[in-house]
Parts: structure tokens; sequence; C-alpha cells
């Protein structure tokens, strides 16, 4: 993970105290109405991914909770899911249109988005339940180079069990501590 180009801007310490599974969580605390300003997984140059699937757990209703791929702006992104202050979590599409499901603070979200590259849409399972299908890409990128992590507004996310899945067998399965090393262009 890269942290964003003002460290001010977030607390980002890894934790023991409040986790989903596992020893640790990430907690992400801070956003001063920007985006793409948090941390980004960046080991993902030219990839499609076809699932990412993580926990997140937020402290206040607020614009926080984002969870984006694709490149480092909104016009560059696949997909863009985020939570918004009045307890929706959801995926925007290219039409701006919003695909959501509830949540609940305090409580650990299990996301699930499931990304089809020929279609070019995304589904979403929030808790193990469908809540949107057919979402389009909200850009025509053609692959993913990052996956950024942010909040708009103030508030704190803790993030745990962050996993893509990916076609190839390289990394058909990844933490994204396991993308340490950039994709073997051959394969």
């Amino acid at each position: 993970m890269v942290e964003a180009a003002d460290p001010s801007t977030y607390a980002q310490p890894l934790l023991d105290e409040l986790t989903h599974s596992g020893g640790h969580a990430l907690r992400l605390a801070g956003g001063r109405g920007s985006s793409f300003d948090g941390l980004s997984a960046t080991r993902l140059p030219g990839r499609r991914p076809t699932r990412v699937s993580c926990y997140l757990r937020a402290a206040t209703l607020a614009n926080v909770g984002y969870l984006t791929l694709g490149g480092a702006t909104l016009d560059e992104s696949v997909v863009f899911f985020h939570l918004k202050p009045d307890g929706t979590a959801g995926l925007l599409s290219a039409d701006g249109g919003w695909h959501s499901g509830i949540f609940q603070v305090g409580t650990w979200l299990h996301v699930v988005i499931e990304l089809d590259w020929a279609v070019r849409a995304s589904r979403l399972w929030l808790d193990d339940e469908v809540v949107a299908e057919g979402v389009s890409f909200v850009s025509g990128a053609t692959a993913v180079d990052a996956l950024h992590l942010f909040n708009s507004d103030a508030g704190t996310v803790w993030w745990d069990d962050i996993t893509m899945a990916f076609s190839d067998s390289r990394f058909r399965d990844s933490r994204l501590s396991d993308l340490s090393e950039p994709p073997n262009r051959s394969e």
C-alpha cells in the first residue's frame, strides 16, 4: 500500500483490538473532502480482477469507506464503492446512478464486488445478499492499475480481509499483501 500524498490527512495503523478475523485490521481515520487521497495498492498495472471482497466497519454515517478500482481519478475508475450518510453502501454507475443496500454503523459489513469485463458491469453483494446487478463500470477504462481506499468526509473505517480474484492462475485469489510484485506480463 502507498500512503496519501499528504500523510497528515489520515491515521492508518494496523490494529489488533478490532478485527473481523485474523490478527489485524486497518483503521483509516481522516478525510477532508478529497478523493483518491488515502491508501493505494498499485501493483495491479493492466490487470482485470474478476472479484474483490472485503469487510469494513464504519464509526459514523458519512461519505467514507471508499474503495475504487482503476486509476487515480473517477474518469479512470472501473468500480467506485462507498458508504453514504443515509446509511446506504453501494456502487456508482456510469450514468451517475446509485445502486445500494443498507449498512449499520459499528457492524462489520461483508462486501463482494464481481466484475464482468465482457459486459463491463458489476454485481454487488452486501452480507451475502445481491443488492445490485448490471451496474455499469464508471468509465471506459480497460483494466485496473490500482485499488484505492479513502474517506471523503472526516471519519473512521476499519478494513479487514481485502482479497482480489483474477481469471489468471498467478493471482487467482490474493490478499493485497500478496500483490507485492507486479504480475508477469507474459502470462
